[in-house]
């Protein structure tokens, strides 16, 4: 039997705009996550590019 994962409309609001956010910077994921100590597991799969 699998897990389903419920989704928190909170986190997924959070992690959309820190993805608008590091790309209006124009840093690096890594120097963006790092400076607001953030894991870049999410950034990147957000399509965070």
């Amino acid at each position: 039997m699998s897990k389903r994962r419920v989704r928190d409309p909170q986190l997924e609001a959070f992690w959309k705009q820190t993805i608008q956010d590091r790309r209006s910077s124009n840093e690096s994921i890594r120097s963006y996550c790092q400076r607001h100590r953030v894991s870049e597991a999410p950034t990147i799969s957000g399509n965070g590019n």
